[in-house]
């Protein structure tokens, strides 16, 4: 939607359309209606989008640069964003990222590490698109949303045995000696 105000002897246009504002002086109400023009069209065929020249490896940097330095586990997540730009999907602009580059990435990857591993690593991939749609207005939608996830293992349920719990107090030299704590 734009917006055209008269300032002094000029007049100045606002667009603000897909989470994206421009502006601009003329000389005319008519050059700022047609420039505003332009400027919606350009942004909704995606001209004027960023996305269109960022690369996958873009969003990953700076998102290790701008977000996870604030985080408690930034070590892990920039050295998983270092090793995920060195992959071929980081190669890929943004503007062309679909959910079958993800989907092909997931298969590749479930051929290496677990699918809790693999979940991980979508977390953290997913995170970073949802940066670049929802804060640096690079893409329009997160296309690791729409793919499937693999099934994550079921959890261990594994008790200690008594034999087991006896041996390791054994090895730690370990009496057990029962203190009575009663009232005086």
């Amino acid at each position: 939607m734009a917006t055209f105000r008269k300032r002094n002897n000029t007049w100045r246009a606002e667009v603000y359309k897909n989470g994206m504002r421009k502006s601009g002086s003329f000389d005319t109400k008519a050059q700022a209606k047609a420039w505003a023009a332009k400027v919606e069209a350009d942004i909704e065929t995606d001209l004027v989008n960023p996305g269109c020249t960022k690369t996958v490896a873009d969003a990953f940097e700076r998102y290790g640069n701008e977000v996870s330095v604030d985080k408690k586990g930034k070590r892990y997540e920039q050295i998983k964003l270092k090793a995920f730009a060195r992959d071929h999907l980081a190669k890929i602009k943004l503007s062309e990222l679909t959910p079958t580059n993800i989907a092909d990435w997931r298969d590749s990857r479930l051929k290496k590490v677990s699918p809790a591993s693999v979940n991980r690593e979508l977390n953290l991939i997913s995170a970073v698109l949802s940066t670049a749609k929802r804060d640096w207005g690079w893409i329009q939608s997160n296309p690791v949303s729409e793919i499937r996830r693999p099934k994550n293992p079921r959890p261990r349920e594994r008790r200690i045995s008594e034999i087991e719990i006896q041996k390791i107090l054994d090895a730690l030299n370990y009496n057990n000696i029962i203190i009575d704590v009663g009232a005086d």
